[in-house]
């Protein structure tokens, strides 16, 4: 048994129980309790939780998973090469490396720890799919059935943020250049964006 969470809008999050020996796709429909939950992973039940995945999203038709895993900083460097890795490989070669030092892609640099980078690199994947901006409103809350209650980046995580800013008006354009989502973003991470 392990600790997932529900990442619920406008709400406290929601601790949930989940049993991984039965399957992933088993795991997140109890967790659901048949409620409205969104199951954000490339395990989803739902075609939307699946394209929503960083292992199906993309920028510049590089996989959004390997980025991430490609720009984080480890004793001063990145690892390029694992950019080139799809998602699940580049997520493996970073693996027990513990945590990054900061991010680094092409010419953007994040030296903070928190889910900000792959936040902006979330949202970022998402030009072009705005159409799925008005569906998650429809969502009470979204579950990574992957994500430990402990990792900082999670994909449902970034979905409960993105609702609560476009509600807001943050959303359209936050992505235009990294300084401004950074300004958004640590706004909101003080309470400032309701």
């Amino acid at each position: 048994m392990t600790m997932r969470i529900i990442y619920k809008p406008f709400n406290d999050n929601e601790l949930v129980v989940c049993d991984l020996s039965t399957g992933a796709k088993f795991s997140s429909a109890r967790a659901r309790q048949g409620r409205n939950i969104l199951e954000v992973s490339s395990a989803s039940e739902c075609k939307l939780g699946r394209h929503l995945s960083a292992m199906h999203l993309s920028i510049e038709g590089m996989c959004l998973e390997s980025i991430y895993q490609g720009s984080k900083l480890f004793f001063g460097k990145n690892n390029e090469e694992w950019m080139e890795l799809n998602g699940y490989k580049a997520k493996l070669a970073c693996r027990n490396r513990g945590k990054p030092e900061g991010f680094r892609w092409g010419s953007l640099e994040c030296s903070h720890r928190g889910s900000l980078w792959y936040d902006y690199l979330y949202i970022r994947s998402l030009r072009g799919y705005e159409e799925y901006l008005k569906i998650l409103e429809r969502y009470e809350g979204f579950l990574d059935i992957f994500s430990s209650t402990t990792k900082i980046a999670c994909q449902a995580k970034t979905c409960k943020l993105i609702v609560e800013w476009n509600k807001a008006g943050k959303l359209v354009g936050c992505t235009d250049s990294f300084e401004k989502f950074e300004s958004i973003w640590l706004e909101y991470a003080r309470g400032g964006v309701k």
